[in-house]
């Protein structure tokens, strides 16, 4: 039997919800992506939305000239053609303030 044909097309596991703490927490403090970036890499993202929002906080954070935050998060894809004010804006703010906490956010 050909085992292999069936792992090829079986989905990866994935969790919306960690997607969203993960980012929430970046976006809450941005101290925290030092940590996360060692673990996370942008492919481990199932949503592309938020591979995105992952990819601008990345660039932002190499360009080091900037803060992370919501609004700087939503220039960045606003620029690359990715969002629009509107619901960029209020899916962000959505991320930064589920999160409570992000002590355990390498978790």
């Amino acid at each position: 039997m050909d085992y292999t044909s069936s792992v090829n097309t079986a989905q990866m596991p994935f969790s919306s919800d960690a997607e969203q703490a993960i980012l929430g927490s970046i976006l809450k403090e941005p101290t925290c992506l030092s940590q996360v970036a060692l673990l996370i890499k942008t492919d481990y993202f199932f949503f592309p939305e938020h591979r995105a929002i992952y990819n601008a906080i990345l660039s932002l954070d190499s360009q080091k000239s900037g803060s992370i935050d919501p609004l700087t998060v939503l220039e960045t894809l606003k620029s690359s053609g990715l969002y629009n004010d509107e619901t960029g804006r209020n899916y962000l703010g959505q991320l930064a303030a589920a999160v409570p906490s992000t002590a355990n956010v390498e978790f």
